[in-house]
């Protein structure tokens, strides 16, 4: 018997997964944009997986779930929905892949069979345009039978959604036109393709006394939204996120990959970091499992291998975050609007920078190897040369840049290397990254899969290495669920990396995207340009410090992930290059006006670099219609990404007509010119002269009138010069009241 639960969930699509197991899920046409475009046209999804993983002896029923996912601009027309069960047993890991491969022709009508017994068929409603539903299926014990036979194994569980026909002719009226790029616009029918998914299915665990020795690589970062070196509050954030992923990492007997920007900014700020920053620090200081640090910020080494670095880049010093932070007492990196660190409070520090530790004191690590991490797949012979010549002496590479035999451990031209699995790591990351419940449980399920026919009898050399993503693990609030999962599965037994057994391993070259590297070669020019500006500064080396370590967060490892945007990433890193570029400036006024002989000019001076500036600002007339008594200004200083105006005084020469005002700004000390520019000025003296003659009339017109008027007042011809008398019923003397003609006042 089957007992159907439809659970529909409807909404925008959320976008496509992050990353998937292979044949978890399939699109209608089972394959790429042929043409080449690089932003293929949606086309509708199909997942499957089971609610869980396991499927227990006892189990008395088994959930799973179907997404459907329509990202087109069409409705999806209602259909039928078949889940089958192959009987077949998938042999080993490396066929794992095979046994998940869609059946061939899939994504057309006349796909071939799927394969296996039904476990359940079901109608599913219409999916609109842009959104999603998922349909749950639970399959009684009764109805797994084929398995109850079966020992111990992995099994393929396969998904087929066939729309209906009549959903090929004229898409609904609600329906917009179909985009020219939309397949099913050429096809005139291809929404009603079969859409094929399949799951694999874990039924009782793994063989008795069969075991898969685990070592998870746990990377310890700062989120990828962190472009410099991370403020008081990120930081305090970061160690609420690593702290329980510590806690499991420590029961795993996992090796950690430490980012050294998290622990200098710990380091750097002091008593200042939040305590329990202070505290992660400390437990990882006494920690005794195997560590080792990344390059600063995570760079990529095979990114400045594929660059033609003879050398990896380093900070040039972080003198500019501690010895702020020592004088705010608060911490130093404010971020403006759009997330881009700043570098600093925006005032000079007081503090003596002699008394701040050193960049090695701030990032040195007595316990930890010397070992590099290059982006997973991207390394080649030069990646490992230009490793070697730093003074690395192993490396942890991924299993699709190396042909592996035997275990992980591995000697790679001339290099000790630890080989991840790179298939078992991408399930990991898909689990994390995903957006619905189905899409985790599709990754969930195929790395579960692959650790339980990666399991060997107990005490047999073999084993596994489980790098998690950098990216996904930096990003994630609680990266810390993925032991969770793994402490479920009762055959895998975590060990150190020391056991992991020995094999023999080729390299197989591969290098970053050209495209990647593209911007990162722009980028990496851009950095003179910046530095150069320096001598503007009150300190000077503070500039490059700042610049260094955007650098190499811009070469983190994280933009070479599949999911990353870097094109976004290195624009907006342009942009910020931009804004810096403008170093301190005059800005310019085009309204400005001369409306007497003499007057102060207001300059406005605009300092847009991260750091306080002292500057030397000269005036100069641009014509000899003004004169420019005071033209030197020794020392202006400027705050950081803000402003100042100055008062700069100018005779006028002429009544009317153009000039304007040079200005030069240099650093104090140089006669070399940062920036010059002219303030246009409008002259209208002989405004102010006329203006002047006109008021000086008028008044002395009313003065006069005052005058006479007052005299008129007192003195009228043929009245005596003594006072008037106050009458009440007539205040005015000179008012003539009808009732008192002729009648002469007393």
């Amino acid at each position: 018997m089957l007992g159907v639960t439809i659970a529909l969930i409807g909404g925008p699509v959320p976008g496509l997964p992050l990353g998937g197991p292979t044949g978890a899920s399939a699109h209608a046409d089972g394959g790429s944009d042929s043409t080449g475009d690089p932003t293929p046209a949606a086309k509708p999804e199909l997942v499957v997986a089971p609610a869980e993983a396991v499927i227990r002896d006892d189990a008395a029923s088994v959930v799973f779930q179907v997404l459907v996912r329509n990202a087109t601009q069409r409705d999806l027309p209602a259909g039928s929905l078949e889940l089958r069960i192959d009987p077949k047993r998938i042999a080993s890991a490396g066929a794992l892949a095979d046994g998940l491969a869609p059946p061939k022709g899939s994504g057309t009508a006349q796909a071939e069979a799927v394969p296996g017994s039904v476990l359940a068929t079901q109608r599913i409603d219409p999916t609109s345009a842009g959104n999603e539903q998922t349909v749950s299926a639970t399959v009684r014990r009764s109805d797994l039978a084929i398995l109850l036979g079966q020992v111990p194994g992995v099994f393929a569980v396969h998904a087929s959604f066939t729309p209906d026909a009549t959903g090929n002719s004229v898409p609904p009226s609600s329906s917009p036109p179909a985009s020219p790029l939309d397949p099913s616009a050429a096809s005139g029918g291809s929404l009603a393709d079969r859409l094929d998914a399949s799951a694999p299915v874990v039924w009782r665990g793994v063989a008795a006394k069969h075991r898969t020795a685990l070592t998870v690589i746990v990377p310890f970062l700062l989120p990828s939204a962190v472009t410099g070196m991370p403020t008081r509050g990120q930081l305090g954030d970061a160690a609420a996120r690593l702290t329980p992923l510590l806690d499991a990492a420590e029961r795993h007997q996992s090796t950690l990959a430490i980012d050294p920007r998290l622990i200098a900014a710990i380091r750097g700020l002091g008593s200042q970091a939040p305590q329990s920053a202070r505290d992660l620090l400390a437990r990882l200081e006494a920690s005794t499992l195997p560590q080792f640090l990344l390059q600063f910020a995570d760079a990529d080494p095979a990114a400045q291998a594929a660059l033609g670095s003879d050398r990896l880049l380093e900070p040039n010093g972080l003198d500019y975050y501690t010895a702020t932070a020592s004088a705010a007492g608060t911490g130093t990196g404010t971020e403006d609007s759009a997330g881009q660190d700043q570098g600093s409070s925006g005032t000079t520090p007081s503090a003596d920078p002699a008394a701040a530790p050193t960049l090695d004191e701030l990032v040195a690590w007595p316990n930890g190897a010397a070992r590099a991490w290059p982006a997973d797949g991207q390394a080649d012979a030069s990646t490992l040369a230009l490793l070697q010549h730093s003074g690395t002496e192993s490396v942890v590479l991924d299993s699709s840049n190396v042909s592996l035999t035997g275990g992980s451990a591995a000697r790679v031209d001339g290099m000790q290397a630890l080989v991840a699995d790179a298939r078992l790591s991408a399930s990991v990351r898909g689990g994390l990254a995903a957006t619905t419940e189905a899409e985790r449980g599709a990754d969930t399920a195929e790395a579960t899969a692959r650790l339980a026919l990666l399991a060997v009898p107990d005490g047999t050399a073999g084993g596994t290495v489980l790098a998690l993503d950098r990216r996904t693990m930096a990003d994630d609030d609680h990266p810390e669920e993925v032991f969770e999962v793994l402490d479920t599965l009762s055959w895998v037994s975590p060990v150190r990396e020391t056991a992991q057994a020995t094999g023999t391993a080729t390299l197989r070259p591969l290098k970053p995207s050209q495209d990647r590297l593209d911007l990162l070669k722009d980028a990496i020019a851009r950095e003179s340009a910046v530095t150069d500006l320096a001598p503007l500064l009150a300190r000077p080396e503070s500039l490059g410090e700042y610049q260094r370590v955007r650098l190499l967060a811009l070469l983190s490892t994280s933009g070479a992930s599949p999911e990353a945007d870097f094109a976004k990433t290195a624009s907006d890193y342009r942009a910020r290059d931009a804004k810096l570029l403008n170093g301190v400036s005059a800005i310019r006024n085009d309204h400005t006006q001369l409306v007497g002989a003499s007057t102060r000019v207001p300059v406005l001076l605009r300092n847009d670099l991260p750091f306080d500036a002292v500057v030397t600002v000269a005036a100069s007339p641009a014509s000899a219609g003004i004169s420019v008594p005071t033209r030197s200004f020794p020392r202006v200083e400027i705050p950081a990404n803000s402003g100042r105006t100055m008062l700069v005084p100018v005779d006028s020469r002429i009544s009317s007509g153009e000039s304007g005002l040079i200005v030069d700004i240099s650093p104090v000390g140089s006669t070399e010119v940062a920036f010059t520019g002219t303030l246009p000025l409008t002259i209208r003296s002989v405004v102010e002269t006329v203006a002047l003659s006109v008021l000086g009339g008028l008044a002395a017109l009313l003065l006069g009138f005052g005058i006479w008027r007052s005299v008129r007042r007192r003195r009228r011809p043929g009245i005596s010069e003594a006072p008037e008398e106050f009458h009440p019923l007539n205040p005015d003397p000179e008012s003539e009241n009808p009732t008192d003609q002729g009648r002469p006042h007393p």
